[in-house]
């Protein structure tokens, strides 16, 4: 047994001490690669499951097109588009409903509604996006899922030529003038 004050005592903790902090210190530092089998899940918190092909897109190489009176018909899709940009806000805001808290306080403001156009033109995955308050974010994302109580069945947007998932984010602008 060795004395208190031994100096191979000090030695040996001094020794114990500076290989333990480099050992965690060298292994901290090296990267560790871990192979996930084929079959494993991810899990993201707050993140929609994405299943592959079934990606939702935000750029595309034609947007979807909302179904205006008369739209479909025009050959060109720039047409089709300016025709269906103006159909939409004639829908939108011949639907919407100003909230009477927000009109009492008058809350104004950009109210933004970002929705899922599918492959087959139905709308999905409604939320908001950006709310002036009183209840106007929710007025706006009720026009958009009463288009999906009307059936409006959108034109989808197309990536290499084929029909894909399309993110859509609508502003609707609340003001009392």
């Amino acid at each position: 047994m060795l004395p208190a004050r031994s100096p191979y005592l000090r030695l040996s903790l001094f020794l114990s001490l500076f290989c333990s902090t480099f050992a965690v210190g060298y292994y901290a530092s090296t990267p560790t690669v871990v192979e996930s089998p084929p079959y494993a899940c991810k899990l993201y918190l707050n993140r929609p499951v994405e299943v592959p092909g079934r990606e939702i897109h935000q750029l595309v190489d034609q947007m979807p097109v909302f179904p205006g009176a008369g739209c479909r018909s025009l050959s060109f899709y720039d047409d089709r588009k300016e025709c269906g940009e103006q159909a939409l806000m004639e829908y939108v805001y011949s639907h919407l409903e100003y909230p009477k808290t927000a009109r009492q306080n008058a809350v104004t403001g950009v109210a933004v509604v970002s929705f899922v156009v599918e492959p087959d033109g139905t709308l999905s995955t409604i939320r908001v996006l950006r709310d002036p308050g009183a209840g106007t974010g929710e007025a706006a994302a009720e026009v958009i899922r009463r288009m999906q109580k009307d059936n409006l069945r959108w034109e989808p947007g197309l990536l290499d030529g084929r029909d894909v998932r399309v993110r859509f984010n609508l502003p609707v602008r609340f003001d009392l003038r």
